[in-house]
This record gives C-alpha cells, sequence and structure tokens, in this order.
C-alpha cells in the first residue's frame, strides 16, 4: 500500500469508496434524505467537494492505494483506493499555509499508511469497517 496526492483521475473512485461507508450514516440519512433515490447527484456532489478541497491552499488529500506489497495482492486489477483522508489547516493564511501544505502532507502521509496498514493487519480487507472505522481503531 502506498499513499499518492489526490489527483482528478482518482476523485470518482474515492466519491464512490464515501458513498459506500457513509450508505448508512445517520447524518447523511437526514443531509441528503433522497440520495438513494438520485444516486448520481449524491456521486457528483462528492465528486465536486472533492475536486474543490484538492485545489484549495492549506488542504491536503491523500488517497490509500494497494500495490504489490500487499499480501492479498493477486495482480488481477490494478492499484485500488482502499480509503483517504482530507487535512485541512485552520488558523492564518498566507506563506504559513503554503508552507504547511508542503510540510503537513509528509506528516500525513506516515500517519495514514500506519493507519490503513494498521487496520488492514487487524482483519479481513473486505469487511465493512464503517465510516469511522480509522478513528475508531485510535
Amino acid at each position: 500500500m502506498h499513499t499518492v496526492p489526490l489527483t482528478p483521475d482518482l476523485i470518482s473512485a474515492c466519491a464512490t469508496l464515501t458513498r459506500a461507508a457513509f450508505a448508512d450514516d445517520e447524518l447523511f440519512e437526514w443531509l441528503l434524505p433522497h440520495r438513494f433515490r438520485y444516486p448520481e447527484h449524491w456521486q457528483q456532489s462528492l465528486v465536486n467537494r472533492l475536486h474543490k478541497r484538492m485545489n484549495s491552499p492549506g488542504i491536503v488529500v491523500l488517497v490509500a492505494l494497494s500495490d504489490q506489497e500487499d499480501e492479498w495482492w493477486d495482480g488481477s486489477v490494478g492499484p485500488e483506493v482502499l480509503g483517504y483522508t482530507v487535512w485541512e489547516r485552520n488558523g492564518k493564511g498566507g506563506q504559513d499555509q503554503a508552507v504547511w501544505g508542503r510540510d503537513g502532507l509528509a506528516r500525513s502521509e506516515c500517519t495514514v499508511r500506519l493507519r490503513v496498514e494498521k487496520l488492514l493487519s487487524a482483519g479481513d480487507k473486505t469487511r465493512n469497517i464503517g465510516p469511522y472505522g480509522l478513528m475508531d481503531e485510535y
């Protein structure tokens, strides 16, 4: 598994993963009561949100992808999106914000890698961990 910054070609897969993770979430049920009647609208809203975050200063979005280093890798499909994280700097903007984006990326990559590796080593890759699974592990 490795982490990469979010790129346009990964946005749709990340949005699909979000839909699966939050399908039964009570907050999403309240915010988007018709999300199953109009799934394409829900998908597009998630795509738009991720695209905006990807291009916003002070926000770092990292995606965890599977690769040949994973013990369950069989090579039948290319890298799969395993998860993603969004880190947003709060505070004053300007130069500090630009530096945080570069420095924060390295810290974020390390943390995401450790959390996803711990989660995957704890059980079956296919189990549904729920939308807060990574946070529940800590």
